[in-house]
């Protein structure tokens, strides 16, 4: 191992870990949204009325659930987050970067439910959520729902966007710079049995 090697591991070894409810809230978003672009996709795809019907509804009812989510997410976020510093070797348009990266994430993910949940209750016809049918709530507004239906699209394409340059940004850190910032967002590895953590030191 030469020395580059061996300073890129003690830089690596070193990093903070996040907080444990860090670590779960965004693994559970991230596994949320993905399955929720899944049912995006299904429903464009499917052509039988019922499962289209079945698909929208729970896709509409796991957006609420997102953005329940990252309310929570937020409130952690600015009252009891730690946030670890960025890796000295980041320039400061990186972490610039990173940051619109998170706000962008917060801001998409708390729209996009919005958005979807206009669209479909200027409509004006009941609808299914969380298994429960919700009677109309407003005359029907074509105009509206149009205008509703084109902001969730394009929001949806810029959060699928944001997601990929997250996790490239992510994979980057980890094979390029090597410097902890994917394993700081990792659950901790167990110690394998009969492993100990520490040598018992001499006397």
């Amino acid at each position: 191992m030469n020395a580059e090697t061996s300073a890129a591991t003690a830089g690596h070894a070193s990093r903070e870990r996040h907080q444990i409810p860090t670590i779960v809230l965004h693994w559970i978003t991230a596994l949320l949204v993905f399955i929720q672009i899944a049912l995006a996709i299904l429903h464009a795809q499917v052509s039988d009325a019922e499962i289209r019907r079945d698909v929208l509804s729970a896709h509409r009812s796991l957006g609420i659930a997102i953005w329940l989510l990252v309310m929570g997410r937020l409130a952690w976020r600015l009252l009891g987050m730690r946030l670890l510093p960025f890796p000295a070797s980041m320039a400061r348009w990186h972490q610039w970067g990173a940051r619109l990266s998170e706000w962008g994430l917060y801001g998409l993910l708390l729209a996009q439910p919005l958005t979807g949940m206009a669209a479909t209750a200027l409509r004006g016809r009941p609808f299914d959520l969380f298994g429960l049918q919700v009677p109309s709530l407003v005359a029907p507004q074509k105009a509206w729902v149009a205008t509703a239906e084109g902001v969730h699209t394009l929001g949806a394409y810029a959060l699928a966007s944001l997601v990929l340059v997250h996790a490239g940004a992510a994979i980057l850190h980890r094979v390029i710079a090597n410097d902890g910032v994917l394993e700081s967002m990792l659950p901790p590895a167990r110690e394998r049995r009969g492993t100990p953590s520490q040598a018992i030191p001499e006397r």
